[in-house]
């Protein structure tokens, strides 16, 4: 349960909604709500009421004058049991029937891939994942890419062909566990650490050159031409672990800590510094053009994260140390902004984070996207209380673009350099029945889009202890112009916010908030409508322009 204490508050601008559940044992209920520090409102809804242009960190921006409400408390219409029914309907469903839910831009009929409309405005199941269990989904305006459960991929939009109606299979055989989306190709990393590079298009496909595979017994082999046209990226003598896909450009990480990088695009090659490669030019690319080059920069240190936004890419290292290159004409490198690109791997002080004395911290996670990056860090500040031990907290960081809110600090901002705490998600609490006390709230990841942002949270979750099911808080911030945030409405949020489920039942209006179903092992009804059981997780990704809901293998 959340805190009500001083310290309690995931501080969201946005309608915040309890949740009742029961303790282990007891039946006696205990209201689960948050509370905020720093808002208060007596309105029901939000609304902008002035607006205001600030100089913030030397950056001009536009905050507006609204407080959202925070609703700490149920309707008192509301019969407690159909509050219970309704937050546990959005976690039974999932387990009961798993599958895919979009929203956003339909442009290129990926969020609803058998209508014609402009926009999905609210998340859609799309019937033809029913059952389904993914590796991994990625999407984009014109683009949908999943990774089913064999690994093999499976497209559809109209990036893949216009008359496209429904997803295809493309790509089998590779075992592939991951992929990203560049502006015209599928990045995809195989369990055996292999980085393929595959148009995203049906006709290019089957028109560019394929290469030969090998099949059958070591002793028997047969030699053929692939069905589909791809490109090797991985580095030699290297086993690849992990991937980040830029609009033109792929980060590569391997097994052994070095990082590679390539051209992730057919027609535009990456010339904003975000390779990593100092001089690195039209006339000095590489033959061929996208042949994985090592960031020499970073080959001292043993490199375990790695992120990349549009033209932009970042890293760190065992020890927490932060790397940045590439394009900062939004500060999305949280460094002075520069109109020149910054091409090779520059440190990030930890100074830009805190800039007291004796707060110990830790670097949890790097995220980016578009022309922003996040980080969230664990702290440990020194109690003015000797005999008491170092308080502990989350903090969530943002930089870059934030003209569409997708700081989530709620100012407009055209760029910001230095990183700015995400204080509605920083800094929380909720209290422990196991520990008898308040305990930090970390965030479980980020998804980061084309301008917008879902966190989602790693508080305390109920999945199968007692009647009432519940899982891990979400809230989402940013550009809102293809409705991809989830809430109906079309205006930006500088804030992060809570959405409805979105899966309770046709017609169904909810007084709950969507949250994020941890894994399990369930019995479930698959895409051939057998009774099954596995281990599932639902997962989230935003996309350039809509957003994603999936059932993972966990």
């Amino acid at each position: 349960m959340f805190s009500t204490g001083p310290r309690a508050s995931l501080r969201t601008l946005s309608h915040i909604r309890p949740q009742i559940r029961h303790t282990c044992g007891r039946r006696s209920p205990i209201i689960r709500s948050i509370h905020s520090q720093s808002h208060a409102s007596s309105t029901g809804r939000l609304g902008i009421a002035g607006s205001t242009l600030v100089l913030l960190g030397g950056v001009l921006a536009y905050q507006s004058f609204a407080h959202p409400t925070l609703r700490l408390d149920a309707p008192a219409s509301t019969p407690e049991k159909k509050s219970k029914i309704v937050q546990n309907e959005q976690v039974t469903r999932f387990w009961e029937r798993p599958g895919v839910f979009l929203w956003g831009s339909n442009s290129g009929r990926v969020a609803a891939p058998d209508s014609d409309e402009t926009f999905v405005k609210a998340p859609r199941r799309v019937s033809f994942f029913d059952g389904y269990i993914l590796r991994d989904l990625q999407i984009s305006h014109d683009m949908g890419v999943a990774v089913l459960e064999n690994g093999d991929l499976m497209q559809w939009g109209k990036g893949y062909a216009p008359d496209c109606r429904a997803p295809v299979v493309t790509f089998e055989g590779k075992d592939i566990v991951k992929v990203g989306l560049s502006e015209d190709r599928i990045v995809a990393l195989s369990s055996s650490g292999k980085v393929y590079s595959i148009p995203f298009s049906k006709e290019e496909q089957e028109l560019f050159a394929k290469p030969t595979e090998s099949s059958g017994l070591p002793f028997w082999k047969s030699i053929s031409e692939s069905k589909t046209s791809y490109r090797d990226l991985t580095p030699i003598r290297e086993k690849v672990v992990d991937i980040a896909v830029g609009l033109e450009h792929t980060v590569m990480l391997t097994a052994r800590g070095k990082v590679f990088t390539a051209a992730g695009a057919s027609y535009n090659f990456p010339l904003k510094g975000q390779l990593g490669i100092p001089g690195m030019s039209w006339e000095s690319k590489p033959k061929p053009y996208d042949t994985p080059q090592e960031v020499k920069d970073l080959e001292q240190f043993k490199v375990t994260k790695i992120a990349a936004g549009n033209y932009h890419s970042v890293a760190a290292d065992k020890d927490g140390k932060i790397f940045v290159w590439g394009d900062n004409t939004k500060g999305q490198l949280g460094l002075e902004f520069t109109d020149e690109s910054i091409p090779k791997p520059k440190l990030l002080p930890r100074r830009v984070f805190y800039k007291g004395e004796g707060v110990k911290t830790k670097l949890q996670g790097i995220f980016a996207g578009g022309y922003n990056t996040y980080f969230t860090l664990e702290t440990n500040t020194p109690n003015e209380d000797f005999n008491k031990p170092a308080t502990q907290t989350y903090d969530v960081f943002a930089c870059g673009h934030g003209l569409h809110g997708s700081l989530g600090t709620g100012f407009y901002a055209h760029a910001q350099a230095a990183p700015q705490k995400i204080k509605s998600i920083s800094g929380l609490t909720e209290y422990s029945e196991r520990k008898a006390g308040l305990v930090p709230i970390n965030t479980s990841y980020l998804t980061v889009g084309g301008s917008h942002t879902a966190v989602i949270m790693s508080n305390q979750q109920n999945v199968g202890a007692s009647d009432i099911d519940f899982g891990n808080d979400i809230l989402f911030f940013g550009g809102n112009e293809f409705y991809q945030l989830g809430n109906g409405k079309r205006t930006n949020q500088n804030v992060p916010t809570y959405i409805s489920p979105i899966d309770v039942g046709s017609g169904k209006k909810s007084d709950d908030r969507f949250q994020v179903v941890p894994g399990k092992k369930v019995k479930f009804l698959d895409q051939n409508l057998k009774n099954r059981s596995a281990k599932i997780e639902q997962r989230v990704v935003a996309g350039r322009g809509l957003t994603g809901c999936y059932a993972k293998t966990a």
